[in-house]
């Protein structure tokens, strides 16, 4: 299913009605909450948002998306207290600031039910607490990043770069994939010992950086031909490094980016989606995974490539569709070590990985 990210519509009052679905009931079943973020957690919300409207559209349900006045969790509450007084069933919440309130919402309100993505429910002392009502959503980014690893070596790149600013959980996984999956496509390919290599640096920070722009600059000037990165701001950085010089490409992380910049190729992407329209789907088959912390992965839609939007003249779909086949069912096992020199090694017989 192909899908473009719309723009949310953006109010200033707490608990302003945004979008609203068309349906045969007055009330309306499914709410997102958006308590605003910042870029990428915006295109979260939005991915949200279609797997929302797309899941409602086929079934015949109603829901609407609630703006936050602000970020607090005062005003996050007045809203999803409006949207249940509006016949919410379902409410929908994403990211780590949304923690402390669902922590809370899914004890006051037990019939409702609460899907948490890309979060845990947590009290101010970090206590966490998945009631029967809550389930949370996450992703198994390190097939990702395999996928994106993967598809660079298909696509025929060589020498491949690994960019990020923090070195957090999620940048790791990423990481430990996109290694994975150049090493699995070299092998595939019979590409000899050292014909693929991978410059991989943490910065230390995710901010612009003059200093950030000139260190990427400096490896496309010495080769590097694709550099995978993560984050608004490093986005930026990357592109910015990328200007003026010839057939130099990133891979972004997370949501599509394709639209960022055309030295974007693909996306390595958490189908926030699709996810949560089989968590909705989950919900209105009265098989709701009440109390769980999903991790989806392949076989539960959970990861891909945008490739209706990817910029590939080589990896096709069939290439596609056959490694997200052998991911899904196990052909294809990613582990989910950091391996890039941190808590474990990757012994790589055919990339060789330069940590920097």
């Amino acid at each position: 299913m192909k899908r473009k990210i719309k723009s949310l519509l953006i109010a200033a009052v707490t608990g302003v009605l945004l979008l609203t679905g068309c349906g045969n009931k007055n009330d309306k079943e499914i709410a997102l909450i958006n308590n605003g973020g910042n870029a990428d957690a915006s295109l979260s919300i939005q991915a949200a948002w279609i797997g929302i409207e797309e899941y409602a559209a086929e079934n015949d349900v109603t829901y609407a998306s609630y703006q936050t006045a602000d970020k607090t969790k005062e005003s996050t509450e007045e809203t999803i207290e409006q949207a249940i007084d509006a016949g919410a069933k379902v409410i929908v919440c994403h990211g780590s600031a949304m923690q402390e309130t669902v922590y809370d919402m899914q004890k006051k309100h037990k019939k409702t039910k609460f899907i948490l993505i890309e979060g845990t429910p947590k009290n101010d002392k970090k206590d966490e607490k998945i009631r029967d009502n809550t389930c949370t959503i996450h992703f198994a980014v390190e097939q990702a990043g395999f996928l994106a690893g993967y598809a660079a070596v298909k696509e025929g790149y060589r020498q491949l770069g690994f960019l990020c600013g923090k070195q957090t959980k999620t940048n790791t996984l990423y990481g430990s994939g996109f290694i994975q999956g150049a090493e699995y496509a070299a092998n595939e390919n019979a590409l000899g010992a050292g014909e693929v290599v991978l410059n991989y640096h943490y910065f230390g920070e995710n901010k612009l950086s003059p200093a950030y722009v000139g260190y990427a600059k400096s490896w496309y000037q010495n080769g590097t031909e694709i550099i995978m990165t993560g984050g608004g701001l490093m986005d930026t950085n990357i592109i910015k490094a990328a200007e003026g010089l010839e057939n130099k490409k990133m891979i972004c992380m997370g949501e599509d980016k394709s639209e960022e910049s055309d030295i974007v190729v693909t996306s390595a992407m958490k189908d926030i989606a699709g996810g949560l329209e089989n968590v909705l789907a989950s919900y209105y088959a009265d098989k709701f995974p009440e109390g769980e912390s999903l991790r989806l992965t392949a076989a539960e839609q959970g990861v891909k490539l945008p490739m209706e939007t990817s910029r590939f003249s080589n990896f096709n779909e069939t290439d596609y569709s056959t490694v997200m086949q052998n991911l899904a069912n196990g052909t294809i096992t990613v582990k989910t070590e950091d391996i890039a020199g941190g808590a474990a090694t990757m012994d790589t017989a055919l990339v060789t990985i330069n940590v920097v």
